[in-house]
């Protein structure tokens, strides 16, 4: 099912966040109980990053705006 605009500003807004978290080292991975331990999945930053864009096209797509990602170049060494 598709996604509205609102639910995918909600998602950007969540991802967003959760990246700075981990930037900031405020994010934890693991938490450790006297019965027993909990690791969580970690998403990377290129992850997150990369689900980001994706979502800013989808919305592009919606709302007839720029998504700001600019079109993809192809290119060989230095040159462009």
């Amino acid at each position: 099912m598709a996604m509205t605009v609102e639910e995918i500003d909600a998602a950007i807004t969540e991802l967003e966040a959760a990246r700075h978290a981990r930037l900031a080292g405020r994010q934890r991975a693991e938490v450790s109980y006297q019965s027993g331990r909990v690791r969580f999945a970690e998403a990377s930053i290129a992850e997150i990053s990369a689900e980001i864009a994706r979502l800013k096209v989808e919305r592009a797509k919606l709302t007839g705006c720029s998504s700001g990602l600019g079109p993809i170049r192809v290119g060989f060494g230095d040159r462009l």
